[in-house]
């Protein structure tokens, strides 16, 4: 978005329409869209190839740039190896469809379904479903461009900081979500210190009271620190307004507005 130091996302779910409805919508006013996507036994929103083609037409028109959110319940670390098997199949498939509109990035959840393990059995636990992260992100990876393309998101059941060593082994990005560092009582301003090389998509959202919510919500105190730090640190790249409603949307980049305003830019 012009004027503002880095690139402004949003999500393609902002208003209640399907997916081109809200490209259409957000193009003019964003720098990336985050096309979230799901799909299971009954339900699915991935687009059919027609769609991908006006998906492609909309970002040569708007010059916009694609974010994929891969759907919430692939299972990169799952014991079982069907699992895991069918988690690889369909992340190659969204890759495969996705590609002719060149996203910047493919975001992933390593979700966690093991029951919690006693504190005794708890590093051998963890250990294990790393290395099975680690070994389908391996096998997913040869299928894009550029390993770092493909960027994992920190959610409730682990820190990003636990990932780093096999993220790094994989050259893979990071994904961070700053509503989630909040919703856990963690500093955002000292993952983005101790990790900046890593980041390639930020999403913001609030966290008061229900999740996804406008950063207006949030202190002044907690949000502008953030932007000043991304300026320091010369990040470019999206900050991903992940919220879900015009109203959210439009008061959170306001914020972002507000704050630039005030450092007189």
């Amino acid at each position: 978005m012009k004027g503002l130091p880095f690139l402004i996302g949003s999500t393609s779910y902002v208003i209640p329409a399907d997916i081109i409805p809200n490209v259409k919508k957000m193009a003019p006013l964003v720098d990336d869209i985050e096309l979230i996507l799901f799909e299971s036994f009954t339900r699915t929103n991935l687009p059919s190839l027609s769609v991908i083609r006006e998906l492609r037409e909309l970002k040569r028109d708007f010059g916009h740039t694609y974010t994929v959110h891969l759907p919430l319940d692939i299972r990169l670390g799952d014991s079982s190896p069907a699992v895991r098997r069918d988690s690889i199949s369909q992340i190659k498939r969204i890759i495969d469809l996705t590609s002719p509109i060149g996203p910047f990035a493919y975001i992933c959840h390593l979700n966690r379904t093991e029951k919690r393990p006693a504190q005794a059995d708890k590093k051998n636990v963890y250990k294990q479903w790393s290395l099975r992260c680690f070994e389908s992100l391996s096998k997913v990876l040869p299928y894009l461009p550029h390993p770092r393309m493909m960027s994992v998101e920190n959610i409730e059941c682990y820190e990003i900081g636990e990932l780093i060593p096999f993220l790094e082994c994989l050259d893979i990005s990071i994904c961070l979500d700053i509503g989630h560092i909040w919703k856990l009582k963690g500093n955002p301003i000292e993952v983005i210190e101790s990790y900046p090389w890593k980041i390639r998509v930020i999403h913001l959202h609030g966290v008061d009271g229900r999740d996804h919510t406008s950063i207006r919500r949030m202190p002044e105190a907690d949000v502008f620190p953030i932007f000043d730090e991304l300026i320091r640190r010369h990040y470019l790249y999206p900050v991903t307004l992940e919220v879900f409603s015009e109203d959210d949307f439009n008061s959170s980049l306001d914020m972002i507005k507000q704050w630039w305003g005030q450092r007189g830019s």
